[in-house]
């Protein structure tokens, strides 16, 4: 253990300060199961070992956005029926040189 930093043992392993279901209890909320402890449990059983203040809130990892106040409209493209009179060209070009295998 340092004594300038009391989370850091030997050989470079450090003490987490956050439990790794942290991140996963806001994850669970954002996919809609519910934040009571009852269904928490059955995902996350270790979330109850831990302070509430320690453990990411749906909110404090996704952002909220708003739905758009207009649907978007879908504009009709011209299709190759709405101009008989254009047909599509088609190219072909040769090479001025074929290649040479050495």
């Amino acid at each position: 253990e340092s004594t300038d930093n009391p989370i850091a043992l030997s050989r470079g392993r450090m003490i987490p300060t956050y439990p790794w279901d942290a991140l996963w209890l806001g994850t669970a909320e954002w996919f809609g199961i519910s934040a009571t402890p009852s269904e928490m449990d059955k995902i996350l059983p270790m979330h109850s070992n831990f302070p509430p203040d320690k453990l990411y809130r749906e909110t404090e990892l996704y952002k909220t956005t708003s739905a758009p106040s207009e649907s978007p409209s879908i504009t009709a493209q011209p299709s190759l029926s709405d101009n008989p009179t254009s047909q599509p060209s088609m190219t072909t070009s040769t090479p001025s040189e074929s290649p040479s295998i050495s």
